[in-house]
Order: structure tokens, then C-alpha cells, then sequence
């Protein structure tokens, strides 16, 4: 696991073929999760694309946020 949603769920990446797994329904056994079938979905196909997705999501929040204040000061 190397980051969490906020809300519970955790982001992994897989040591075996390098996705990163949103998890949501797991059950930690020592460094090792066992999940339901429905228990986790794939987020990317490999850490760099995690971490570019994240990276445009939070670009955009930030241009909005931007947007949003320039519009309540008239601008």
C-alpha cells in the first residue's frame, strides 16, 4: 500500500504484474491482502499512469478553484 482515498479505501501496486489496485473491501493479513472478488478495482496500469492521472486531477481542481475565484472578484 502506498497511498489511501480517504474514505477507507487503500492504492497498492501489485508485485507481480505492476497495476495499481484501488482497494476497497480487503482484509489485511500481515503485508498481505486478501480481497472479495468486488473488493478492488484497477486504477492504473502502472505507478507513472497513477501518478499522471493524479496529477491531472489535481490540476484541474486547482484551474477550477482558480476560475471560481477570479469570477467572484470580477475578474
Amino acid at each position: 500500500m502506498f497511498a489511501t482515498d480517504g474514505g477507507g479505501g487503500m492504492y497498492a501496486v501489485s508485485h507481480t504484474n505492476g497495476y495499481v489496485y484501488h482497494l476497497t473491501a480487503d482484509a489485511l493479513t500481515g503485508s498481505t491482502f486478501e480481497l472479495e472478488e468486488t473488493g478492488y478495482s484497477t486504477a492504473a496500469e502502472d505507478l507513472w499512469s497513477f501518478l499522471d492521472q493524479l496529477h491531472a486531477h489535481l490540476a484541474a481542481a486547482v484551474e477550477a478553484q482558480h476560475a471560481a475565484l477570479r469570477e467572484a472578484h470580477g475578474r
